[in-house]
């Protein structure tokens, strides 16, 4: 079929009729393909990046979708008026959650709105959410999450159209950011602490950092959610650790000792993105052991990591949630800055 700009392939019999004037279908990733400028940036990854420009982060957005879209697992909604394409979410299948918890867990992961103006905005999500619904009792989903960018203009608007359809607010994470040039004037902790050591991790750490991991985490996600079994939250932190450590998930763990025991680790990863032409580096997870709180240790496990990022990286994002004051503390006194915020929903079936 051939696509001309700004109309959208004609509905297929899977598609509904929505008041006659409504379409829902599946995304059609080449319509969108053929209309990427329809994608306001601050709709996509990284906009907040004024390095990048529109056209980069368009193509990044796109090779995103076509990813998730290619996995059988996961499916989108649609919403189409008059042939123009007027929303869309995707919706990821997360195996790995999915195991743990012994259910099926899925989150949005993508979203766009184009509506003119407030209320149809409104009425957009409102209806992708109604079919949401529908496929969510045909899939026998049982959990669903969704992270929003607090920086998107219509944030709001989406957070309380979540809420009429009981979704459920979890916490707010806080991003910071150190680029590559940022690093000389990152002030790092100058703390000497006796008796610890940072060093990387081995494979013979595995038992004592699934210990940590499992004893460790109270402020997170999983555990701020009241539907979340607390025991399977502690797992999910120990074989999350354990799968970076042996099976590759992180390209760096720093472990931190004190007096020839481990009580902590701080692990992050890189990846080089062919499309921005630069190197990504994310933290992953960090924990220190309960007796140990209060000496010091993250700040210099945190001071590792961010030279590992200086030397392998170009730009680096951390997160924690805005109760760990602790964290946050410790970076801003790096002077780190704050990138966004993300609103964190979730909705139990």
């Amino acid at each position: 079929m051939v696509l001309t700009k700004g109309a959208a392939p004609k509905a297929s019999d899977d598609i509904m009729e929505k008041e006659n004037l409504f379409k829902i279908a599946p995304l059609d990733i080449n319509y969108l393909e053929n209309n990427l400028d329809i994608i306001a940036r601050e709709f996509l990854n990284l906009f907040e990046y004024r390095e990048f420009s529109d056209d980069q982060l368009r193509l990044n957005h796109l090779n995103k979708l076509k990813t998730l879209i290619a996995n059988d697992n996961n499916f989108s909604i649609s919403l189409i008026k008059d042939d123009f394409l007027k929303g869309y979410m995707l919706i990821e299948y997360m195996p790995y959650d999915s195991e743990i918890f012994g259910f099926s867990v899925y989150r949005i992961s993508d979203f766009c709105f184009f509506g003119k103006d407030y209320f149809e905005n409104e009425y957009i999500i409102q209806s992708l959410l109604d079919e949401l619904g529908n496929r969510i009792n045909a899939l026998n989903i049982k959990y669903l999450t969704i992270s929003i960018n607090a920086n998107i203009p219509i944030s709001n608007l989406f957070f309380n159209s979540l809420m009429k359809n009981n979704f459920y607010y979890i916490h707010t994470l806080i991003t910071f950011k150190m680029a590559k040039e940022e690093f000389s004037h990152a002030e790092l902790c100058k703390q000497k602490i006796k008796n610890v050591r940072i060093r990387l991790a081995r494979k013979e750490d595995r038992d004592a950092l699934a210990e940590i991991a499992r004893k460790s985490y109270k402020i997170n996600r999983f555990h701020l959610d009241r539907n979340l079994n607390k025991e399977k939250c502690d797992l999910l932190h120990a074989k999350s650790i354990e799968n970076s450590l042996l099976h590759g998930f992180a390209d760096v763990i720093f472990v931190a000792e004190y007096k020839n025991e481990v009580v902590g680790y701080y692990s992050g990863k890189k990846n080089f993105n062919p499309i921005l032409q630069v190197t990504l580096g994310n933290a992953i997870s960090s924990a220190v052991s309960e007796k140990t709180r209060g000496l010091g240790i993250f700040s210099l496990m945190n001071n590792s990591l961010l030279e590992w990022f200086y030397h392998n990286t170009d730009i680096a994002e951390m997160g924690t949630y805005i109760t760990n004051i602790p964290v946050h503390k410790t970076w801003t006194s790096n002077a780190l800055s704050i990138i966004r915020g993300s609103y964190q929903l979730a909705k139990y079936y």
